[in-house]
């Protein structure tokens, strides 16, 4: 079903609690549970046929050894083009039909140079911008026939977004920047605070939860951000230059924390990046030239999370080696 794992909350907890809670009432979650429902009717009748649809989709791409092994296709777009100023001497394609797959547990990476329409196609997989022509379907379900009411709420609950420039919210705790995703979708206060230390936990930032994003690194401020974008168990983390914005140790190091997440906890990534280094790490790298998607291969360099989770020099766990770097 698209919205896999759904967190069983109980909507009557902190019923009188703060007015942050506000948002959580009967007309939010009443919303959320008709998507739902709407969409695991849609999907249920195809659950018998789950298998062929899952290799069907993995022929319908580019049938890389990449792609082989792995779950059920997540995303889908085909022939996706994308314009601007449309009708006016000014027009401009940015895509000129990108037709790519992305199946569920995969780390794939976009590689482009600036310019080559990266950001413009992250923004059409995250549903922040709908494409001028083409089709795009995320579980099989096709984008163009839902509502922006709606996709809002898809964005919400399925789709993690890392961005190169962190977007966290000023004067605000890391613990609250992490909670954010979880008000809009409407959890209670005391569960989403719970959660978001958990995050912050994961990605080595607990003794960081209470600080502002000012008194942060740069390289911390991306581990709060991706303890955001985890927040509501998204099925995708799109990661837009995570670290256009971070020298080559931090990087690295935020790196390792994608590669934790993919491998521990089978999360499904798109990165976008123009570093060929770290694209190599991934399972599998297109590029993206003009507007195009011009050619596809497998990562060919072993990564140091993988090192690290059989041998650490002084016998620490791979994670507490990792989040020592930075």
């Amino acid at each position: 079903m698209l919205f896999h794992k759904k967190r069983e909350t109980d909507t009557t907890e902190d019923k009188a609690g703060s007015r942050n809670d506000a948002d959580s009432k009967a007309g939010v979650n009443s919303k959320d549970d008709d998507i739902i429902r709407e969409v695991e009717e849609q999907t249920s009748a195809e659950a018998d046929s789950s298998e062929v649809i899952g290799d069907a989709a993995s022929d319908a791409g580019s049938g890389s050894a990449a792609t082989q092994g792995k779950g059920n296709e997540l995303i889908r777009l085909n022939n996706i083009k994308k314009a601007y100023y449309i009708g006016t001497e000014n027009e401009l394609e940015v895509l000129h039909g990108v037709t790519l797959n992305v199946n569920e547990g995969e780390f794939t990476c976009i590689v482009g140079e600036s310019g080559s329409g990266k950001s413009t196609l992250m923004n059409t997989i995250g549903l922040l911008d709908r494409p001028t022509s083409g089709e795009y379907f995320i579980r099989g379900i096709d984008v163009a026939k839902i509502s922006d009411d709606d996709l809002s709420h898809i964005r919400n609950r399925q789709i993690g977004f890392v961005f190169q420039t962190y977007n966290l919210i000023a004067r605000t705790s890391s613990l609250d920047n992490v909670a954010m995703p979880m008000l809009y979708a409407g959890v209670p206060l005391k569960e989403r605070r719970a959660r978001a230390a958990e995050l912050l936990e994961l990605v080595g930032m607990k003794e960081r939860m209470n600080h502002d994003p000012s008194e942060l690194s740069g390289g911390q401020k991306q581990r709060v951000a991706i303890a955001r974008a985890l927040a509501n168990d998204p099925a995708i983390i799109l990661a837009d230059e995570p670290t256009g914005a971070l020298d080559s140790q931090t990087s690295q190091t935020v790196m390792d924390i994608f590669h934790k997440l993919h491998e521990e906890r089978g999360c499904t990534i798109l990165m976008i990046t123009h570093s060929n280094k770290l694209a190599e790490e991934c399972d599998r790298i297109l590029t993206l030239v003009d507007g195009r998607i011009t050619g596809e291969r497998a990562g060919t360099e072993a990564h140091e999370y993988a090192a690290a989770k059989t041998a650490t020099d002084d016998g620490k766990t791979a994670t507490e080696s990792i989040l020592e770097k930075d």
